[in-house]
């Protein structure tokens, strides 16, 4: 029988991430950092979530996002590996597995994704091999996929060519082939973009607000 009294809670979590960063935290940034966390919290039952390249692409990308603009600059790895630890994740084999997923999806063209996004054909050499994408998902969904998703199809040669709502249609072509909802792409996606402009005009609000004070 599993003691629940041993199972890390929210607050443990926090805690175990504060303690790895011992740094004062800006409001603008402090706010998104622990939704991330418990988010991070609410996944982290699901063994071995750390090795899939989805997520692994799909968190550093958020992370990345959330934190474009944190100061000092040199906190932001700091921050990035007392997220992880905090969770139970491996930082370092994060950052791999999102190099070596990144360097694979360059291999292939945008005509190549297009073509796999309609059929689906699972029947020789896969697109997407071992690092990237199995027909049959291990993990529950989470938006975080859904970014990593979408950053990995922006590897693909050819794809400047795309517009922007072309780029998003073969991105939820791939999803659907991987079994995923199509409107929870759709939504995620959606809420990233606009999370990507908030933070932006968050960023262009401080300055302002220091020379007022």
């Amino acid at each position: 029988m599993i003691n629940l009294n041993n199972c890390p809670t929210v607050a443990d979590t926090k805690r175990a991430f504060y303690k790895g960063f011992p740094y004062v935290i800006a409001p603008s940034h402090r706010t998104v950092l622990n939704e991330l966390l418990v988010e991070l919290f609410l996944l982290s039952p699901q063994t071995d979530i750390g090795s899939d390249p989805l997520f692994a692409v799909g968190l550093i990308q958020f992370f990345g996002v959330l934190t474009k603009h944190y100061q000092p600059q040199n906190h932001r790895m700091l921050l990035f590996e007392a997220l992880c630890n905090s969770i139970g994740f491996d930082s370092f084999n994060l950052r791999q597995i999102r190099k070596e997923s990144l360097s694979e999806l360059s291999q292939y063209n945008i005509e190549e994704l297009h073509s796999w996004s309609l059929t689906g054909a699972d029947n020789s050499e896969i697109l997407f091999t071992k690092t990237f994408i199995p027909i049959k998902r291990r993990f529950h969904y989470s938006r975080l996929m859904a970014i990593g998703l979408l950053c990995l199809i922006k590897r693909a040669r050819g794809v400047e060519t795309l517009e922007a709502k072309e780029l998003y249609y073969l991105t939820h072509n791939l999803a659907e082939k991987m079994g995923f909802i199509r409107e929870r792409i759709d939504r995620d996606l959606s809420v990233y973009i606009d999370t990507i402009e908030k933070m932006a005009a968050i960023i262009d609000m401080i300055p302002k607000i220091t020379k007022k004070d």
